[in-house]
């Protein structure tokens, strides 16, 4: 079985400030392992783990797993390593602006489609 990394890039405090920019209720972004399609591989083909996202708008109950997008980041080596030529490691980390914008979007579609029909 191959290992998952779990980036928490979101926490408590985003997750209150989109609640209240987008008038939903019980807004949960949960990092736990649940469904296969929160495993998403990164340009390297490592694996990651996606949040689940659910709320509440006007009633309706709604769920969303976002596509995972990546930026380019490096490992800092000790300095010594660093004088005797070695490079710094690049990887990929989840882009915590671009899934902020993406749930950002989700939500702001419910909303709007939800105050259409009332």
């Amino acid at each position: 079985m191959m290992s998952v990394m779990i980036q928490r890039v979101i926490g408590l405090t985003e997750e209150r400030q989109l609640e209240d920019l987008f008038a939903v209720r019980d807004l949960h972004i949960s990092w736990r392992d649940d469904l296969s399609a929160q495993h998403q591989r990164d340009p390297d083909g490592r694996l990651h783990l996606a949040p689940m996202v659910t709320w509440t708008a006007h009633g309706e109950h709604y769920r969303f797993i976002p596509w995972l997008r990546f930026r380019i980041a490096f490992r800092t080596l000790p300095s010594i390593l660093r004088q005797l030529g070695w490079r710094s490691e690049h990887y990929f980390a989840i882009d915590p602006d671009a899934l902020l914008s993406d749930i950002g979007a989700q939500l702001n579609r419910h909303h709007r489609v939800s105050e259409r029909e009332h």
